[in-house]
């Protein structure tokens, strides 16, 4: 009876890596789900919408600009700030 065997090109330093990068792939996953989308519409005294608003949250340098319609769009932090 012969036994044949296969060569594992993931041995020593090569498996290592391999597991440190899905490793990282993992972590990333749940850091990008760690944020929250904050959505409106700017608009004037008339309900008009305001294009090119600046919509900034408070205390940190996160910001975004309002389109045509007023409407912008944020990804935050869950319950840190106040936009």
């Amino acid at each position: 009876m012969r036994i044949q065997t296969t060569a594992c090109f993931l041995k020593g330093p090569s498996l290592r890596l391999a597991v440190l990068y899905l490793l990282f792939q993992f972590l990333s996953f749940a850091v990008f789900a760690q944020t929250q989308k904050v959505e409106g519409v700017i608009t004037d005294n008339r309900g008009l919408p305001l294009e090119g608003a600046s919509v900034t949250i408070k205390g940190k340098t996160t910001g975004t600009v309002t389109d045509n319609k007023g409407h912008y769009s944020l990804n935050v932090e869950p319950g840190c700030c106040q936009a």
